[in-house]
């Protein structure tokens, strides 16, 4: 819940993308997607894109058709970085 604190943003979401790198922690990550926040909705998009595999591809297809444009842009972003990294 810290991604929603503007104060402690910048600490949490590079902590959650280390810990996100162990596929584990990524997979029960996935959990709280559907329930989170427009600004873990962001963080999320842009820890996954960098962190993810395969599997991450269906949990930000589903942020970037968020009624919010601005969650829905972050979260095309973001698929498009995961499967240009993906492959690569």
């Amino acid at each position: 819940h810290t991604l929603n604190s503007r104060q402690y943003r910048g600490v949490a979401e590079p902590y959650l993308m280390e810990l996100c790198r162990q596929p584990e922690v990524r997979l029960n990550v996935y959990k709280f997607v559907a329930n989170a926040t427009k600004d873990e909705k962001l963080g999320l998009a842009r820890i996954l894109s960098v962190t993810g595999e395969g599997e991450a591809i269906a949990q930000i297809e589903w942020i970037s058709k968020d009624a919010d444009p601005e969650v829905a842009s972050e979260g095309l972003k973001a698929l498009r970085s995961l499967r240009s990294r993906l492959n690569q």
